[in-house]
């Protein structure tokens, strides 16, 4: 995300914490799973097919420092393109759900979601490169909001994921606002306990 993208996700939280005493914290991820295994695969494999064709092609004068040089650029280029392919073609859906839960949670507890005064704290977490998105809330969403609300919520979050888009994301944030203001209303002593600007590591 641009500069500019960070302002409009941060005053679209600011517009949204207007109209409730929840309090939002946003997070972007470019992508929750790493990968670096299949990353390393993918660079053990072109160094392989480099050797081979090094070694099959005998007739080619070429010194023995030279060939391990190009192997081993050859496993640092692979290495490299393996971390840029998307992750849905990397890894199995499963591990895909794992890795965005695993941050959700851990972006939970590390920007304090669960210390605000009134206990009222929503992670919306979205995983571009995997195209998902959690919610998590706090006790004192989860005892006001109905369950059906918030999983309607997650569900209009998960539509948002699978077609990124920074202006639609500013508006389901604005929305869950103005619907959270419904069960948990702001009060004149409201005050503001979490970061508004988007988080983009967990």
């Amino acid at each position: 995300m641009d500069d500019a993208q960070r302002e409009q996700l941060k005053a679209a939280v600011e517009q949204a914490e207007s109209t409730t005493s929840a309090e939002v914290v946003l997070v972007v991820l470019p992508r929750s799973f790493q990968g670096t295994g299949v990353a390393s695969a993918f660079g053990a494999l072109l160094a392989l097919v480099v050797l081979a064709a090094a070694l099959f092609f005998e007739d080619l004068e070429v010194s023995e420092p030279l060939t391990l040089s190009v192997v081993v650029l050859a496993g640092a280029l692979g290495t490299a393109l393996g971390r840029l392919l998307p992750v849905r073609w990397t890894a199995r859906g499963a591990t895909l759900n794992d890795a965005v839960d695993e941050k959700a949670h851990a972006a939970f507890s590390r920007f304090g979601v669960s210390r605000t005064s009134k206990r009222t704290g929503i992670l919306v977490l979205l995983s571009v490169g995997e195209r998902q998105a959690r919610l998590l809330f706090d006790v004192g969403v989860t005892e006001q909001v109905p369950a059906a609300q918030r999983e309607e919520w997650r569900a209009r979050l998960q539509g948002v994921a699978a077609r990124f888009d920074v202006a639609t994301l500013c508006a389901s944030v604005v929305a869950l606002g103005q619907q959270a203001g419904a069960f948990l209303p702001r009060s004149a002593d409201d005050v503001n306990e979490l970061a508004d600007a988007p988080q983009e590591h967990a």
